[in-house]
């Protein structure tokens, strides 16, 4: 860990952890307009913001870093995701200075008084002047740290999932003038747009009246149909590696526990991640859904006619952007089986495929029906290697995965089940 002390106003404490630059000593207000937060002026000229919350409870955080190499993350927001919304604590900047920071939430949002750096001292009186406007003995506000417990600041990120790291992460706001000068060439471009195709499409209206009398007047020599091709469906999947990374980047980490409900088991398909947490004595079907979308960002789903002692949340991967889908070509069968057994038997893994056989065609329907040029091969392999160091050297031409299935034992060992179909070359 590294640590790099700003003088100026708003510039804030840089802390690098994990070869992550994380940002203590914000400015933070009631955010009224996202678009004000974005712009910078001389009301609010610091350079980079990020948002905590949602609604009514959301704030605005900005701050000066300086120059920026990396991507800056916000520690207050990872407090927030970490400890709740009702919650204070002091925690250590440095262990080579009297470098402390106080952070609090209230009522579902980060405080204004909040995001405190400086001496233990000046931090301690900080916590308590925060006190003084908020009874500690309030129900639900509780002591995350205290100076004495000497956590560093960083362990607020440790068990941050993708998806909270997403929240924490500063963005650069932008000037005024950053927006009205593509609004300009937007218009110039447009009405150079207008009149190019006004001349060019009274240019194409000629030609087609043209081409169109031509066909008109040649001889007719009927050609033979060519049959049509049944569109691939490994073109329409996500590919092996956009999977695994979206299914890595939302379960990393995967918290064993959350609110006394223990992990039993997860899904990756191509829509998202579902986790699985099972109730333990002395958990409740309400404690749960409140501390998983602090820790997860999402709802849980209960059978309450079953007793509720099982919980479900349900993660959605992002949008697949269309030039993540791939239409490759595919070797032989024999030799595309052949390849991804010899890789698994490397791994001392074991697979079985099975053929699934193309629909029969009705009598009279052959010259109608689409000519499927592949084959198509299920699988399934259980492995307590992660899939993605499983399959990060292989060539992934013409594999897709439609499930990846995470099961946790007793002892805390993971086990990894994919289940998916390999195409071939008819």
């Amino acid at each position: 860990m590294s640590l790099q002390k700003k003088t100026t106003r708003r510039t804030g404490i840089r802390l690098t952890h994990h070869r992550r630059d994380w940002m203590a000593g914000l400015h933070w207000a009631p955010q009224h307009s996202a678009l004000r937060v974005r712009l910078r002026g001389r009301a609010s000229p610091d350079t980079h913001c990020v948002t905590a919350g949602r609604g009514s409870a959301s704030m605005a955080g900005v701050v000066s870093p300086g120059r920026v190499r990396h991507r800056l993350y916000a520690l207050a927001v990872a407090f927030q995701l970490s400890e709740g919304g009702n919650a204070w604590g002091i925690y250590r900047l440095s262990r080579d200075e009297d470098l402390w920071v106080f952070f609090a939430a209230s009522g579902g949002q980060l405080s204004v008084m909040g995001d405190v750096t400086g001496t233990r001292a000046f931090i301690e009186s900080a916590a308590q002047n925060f006190l003084r406007f908020n009874d500690a003995d309030a129900p639900g506000l509780r002591c995350a740290a205290t100076a004495e417990d000497g956590r560093d600041a960083t362990t607020l990120t440790d068990r941050l999932s993708g998806a909270q790291l997403r929240r924490c992460r500063l963005r650069k706001r932008l000037a005024p003038m950053s927006l009205i000068l593509p609004a300009v060439v937007l218009t110039l471009a447009t009405a150079a747009g207008v009149y190019w195709h006004d001349t060019v499409q009274q240019q194409a209206d000629q030609d087609a009246a043209m081409e169109a009398f031509r066909s008109r007047v040649a001889p007719k020599h009927d050609k033979p149909a060519l049959p049509a091709r049944a569109p691939h469906p490994w073109a329409s999947q996500p590919p092996v590696s956009v999977l695994l990374s979206n299914c890595w980047l939302t379960r990393e980490p995967v918290f064993a526990s959350v609110a006394g409900w223990r992990f039993t088991d997860g899904e990756c398909v191509p829509e998202g991640l579902r986790l699985r947490f099972g109730a333990t004595p002395g958990s409740t079907v309400e404690d749960f859904p409140r501390r998983a979308r602090e820790l997860l960002g999402h709802a849980a789903v209960f059978n309450l006619q079953e007793g509720g002692k099982n919980g479900d949340v349900f993660i959605p991967f992002r949008k697949y952007l269309a030039g993540e889908y791939t239409d490759e070509a595919l070797p032989g069968a024999d030799a595309q089986l052949m390849r991804f057994i010899s890789h698994l038997q490397r791994r001392n893994l074991d697979v079985k495929f099975t053929e699934v056989k193309p629909p029969a065609v009705a009598p009279g329907q052959e010259k109608n029906t689409p000519v499927q040029d592949w084959r198509e091969f299920t699988f399934s392999v259980s492995s307590r290697l992660q899939p993605e160091r499983l399959l990060q050297d292989f060539d992934a031409a013409g594999l897709r995965l439609t499930s990846v299935s995470i099961t946790m034992s007793p002892q805390g060992q993971f086990g990894y089940t994919m289940k998916g179909s390999i195409y071939a070359q008819n």
